[in-house]
């Protein structure tokens, strides 16, 4: 299946929190929290997604860090490249409980 800005468009959220729900602590390497994760940063380009929404859908954040924009809410999530497992996050930029997009590199 081709991923596109379509697929992103139209992912089912409500699903993809139900199932992020039952991973727990595994969310992170899942391929339902990649595209949902995916979907929610395209969405706030195109509308207000606030923090609830990312919260109720992506569960509570592995960190929240302080910047002069407001929060940065950080998601592990890990993957393999061939052979090897490499770890990374996504820094959602909050401000005044609004998703901006990703947060600046500091």
């Amino acid at each position: 299946m081709v991923k596109d800005i379509h697929y992103y468009r139209s992912f089912d959220l409500l699903s993809a929190s139900e199932k992020i729900r039952e991973l727990g602590n595994d969310r992170g390497s899942s391929e339902v929290f990649a595209d949902a994760i995916h979907s929610l940063l395209i969405a706030a380009e195109e509308r207000s997604v606030g923090s609830s929404e990312i919260e109720q859908v992506l569960g509570k954040p592995d960190r929240i860090v302080d910047n002069e924009g407001g929060e940065v809410w950080e998601y592990d999530w890990s993957d393999m490249y061939g052979p090897i497992k490499y770890t990374s996050l996504t820094p959602f930029q909050i401000t005044n409980g609004v998703c901006t997009g990703l947060a600046p590199d500091e």
